[in-house]
């Protein structure tokens, strides 16, 4: 899961609890886990993607970047003012949008991955730090739910590379939307 994997990142010294902000919009069971784990974490439900982006700007202040988990679309002022990846659940620039898993299924393709990218006004079409794929069995009897769980496992892997990447320096940023490779 991605709070083992977060848990992992902490225990490697990759980050400091300290340094990790967690806000959620709904109720889910990240919120009670990563408060447990003494990480500061906030939920805040919202009337329009501008309030939560708003929000988030305020919430997010003193942080270097933001990692992005939802399913929705964030805005200004949140997108103007630092580094926000999303970790989006298929190959991009194949299979934007919210139904990306099942367009993927439903178009026959042979693989199946995820990408994580720089978030900008437009949906899924920043720029791409990373992808992860695997193959689909030609004589498979996948499922959507499974596809799903496959991407999710790339995106836990998606995550923890870019936590390794950022705090070796590697992953650097010259805006809130320009990618710099040390």
């Amino acid at each position: 899961s991605l709070l083992s994997a977060i848990k992992m990142a902490i225990d490697c010294r990759l980050l400091d609890k300290k340094d990790l902000r967690i806000l959620v919009d709904r109720d889910c069971l990240a919120y009670d886990n990563f408060k447990n784990m003494g990480v500061q974490t906030e939920q805040y439900f919202f009337k329009s993607s501008e309030d939560f982006s708003s929000y988030a700007k305020n919430y997010f202040i003193n942080c270097d970047v933001v990692f992005l988990y939802y399913t929705r679309k964030v805005s200004e002022p949140l997108l103007g003012h630092l580094p926000v990846i999303n970790f989006h659940p298929s190959l991009l620039p194949a299979f934007k949008g919210l139904h990306a898993i099942e367009d993927a299924f439903h178009s026959g393709v042979r693989f199946v991955g995820a990408t994580s990218h720089l978030t900008t006004d437009k949906i899924d079409e920043g720029p791409i730090i990373g992808q992860i794929m695997s193959p689909i069995p030609v004589n498979n009897d996948f499922t959507i739910k499974e596809l799903k769980r496959l991407s999710y496992v790339h995106v836990v892997y998606l995550s923890l590379s870019c936590i390794e990447l950022l705090s070796q320096n590697k992953l650097n940023f010259t805006s809130y939307n320009e990618i710099v490779w040390n």
